[in-house]
């Protein structure tokens, strides 16, 4: 046994001295040493404690794992914490729950230690049922700033009726990622920022970093892209123009889109700085001319259109 533990290191750097730990961990598993009769060794050390908690983890003894999560030392915590498998693996679902995590398990546990465990949960946590546990039970607790982390693990139904209650003061970075999911909730907060004065000037003051979210959209979901420049941008109100990135990328995938609206997707909107309609007046349109990169695009588009009608 003295060949596992105590562990004592020859000199070297931090991380030549995991990787003594990991190599010990993987010869325990090979010669199929039973994790009890290591643990009740005594006089162990701080870097035994963290050849335990390693060899605990790869064998996923529950029980250790969640006794180190209580510890004191966060060292040993966050070792705990790695244990990956704690959280994704549906057979311990009894354990990585709402109501047994914070009725039993968090009480016994730091601040700190708790934070960074729900971290690792709406970060690992994949399952979208699980997650709308967690995100139920902290909506109830009115614990948003939780719950919307878990929100945008659940499915797209879910997502859809209950985005409603983060539009207010949504951040960009959170609207792209929910729109990754669900691009319907673009359209949902873009119909937000027209009806509410406080939504709308949030929405002025960051507006290309809200568009970014409608740009992933162009190519994941072109359908919701085109009826939100359509239903939005496309008035005199709206006085910015597409990217020229954007609008090359219509030309070469969407044609018949182009054509029936070029005064729209040729420029006079912007997916990265539209503007909805204006609030109490309207706007000028833009009437800077094209870069030269859609100047040429346009004109072989058009040199196409032609050819095909003298052909015709």
């Amino acid at each position: 046994m003295d060949k596992h533990i105590p562990i004592r290191f020859d000199g070297g750097s931090l991380g030549d001295r995991q990787k003594f730990i990991n190599q010990r961990v993987r010869d325990a598993i090979k010669q199929n040493v039973i994790f009890e009769d290591i643990k009740s060794m005594k006089g162990q050390s701080t870097v035994d404690r963290l050849f335990m908690i390693n060899f605990a983890s790869k064998c996923q003894n529950l029980e250790y794992i969640i006794e180190n999560l209580k510890d004191t030392n966060m060292l040993f915590v966050g070792r705990a914490l790695k244990s990956t498998w704690l959280i994704t693996d549906p057979r311990h679902a009894h354990v990585i729950n709402p109501k047994y995590l914070e009725e039993e398990l968090f009480p016994q546990m730091m601040t700190t230690a708790v934070n960074k465990m729900l971290h690792r949960i709406y970060i690992h946590l994949k399952d979208e049922e699980r997650c709308y546990d967690f995100y139920q039970h902290y909506k109830l607790k009115k614990n948003m700033e939780i719950a919307k982390h878990f929100l945008k693990k659940c499915s797209k139904n879910v997502m859809l009726s209950e985005i409603q209650l983060f539009l207010d003061d949504i951040s960009p970075h959170y609207l792209k990622v929910i729109c990754e999911k669900c691009p319907e909730v673009f359209k949902k907060y873009i119909d937000t920022v027209t009806k509410s004065e406080k939504v709308y000037q949030i929405f002025s003051s960051k507006r290309s970093k809200y568009f970014n979210a409608l740009k992933l959209i162009l190519k994941t979901e072109p359908k919701i892209y085109f009826e939100i420049l359509e239903q939005y941008c496309d008035s005199p109100r709206s006085n910015h123009r597409l990217s020229p990135k954007a609008t090359k990328h219509i030309m070469q995938k969407h044609k018949d889109k182009y054509w029936a609206k070029p005064e729209l997707y040729g420029g006079a909107a912007a997916a990265h700085a539209c503007a909805v309609p204006q609030r109490g007046g309207v706007g000028p349109r833009a009437e800077a001319g094209q870069s030269p990169v859609l100047s040429a695009l346009v004109r072989a588009h058009v040199q196409e259109r032609r050819a095909a009608i003298e052909a015709y």
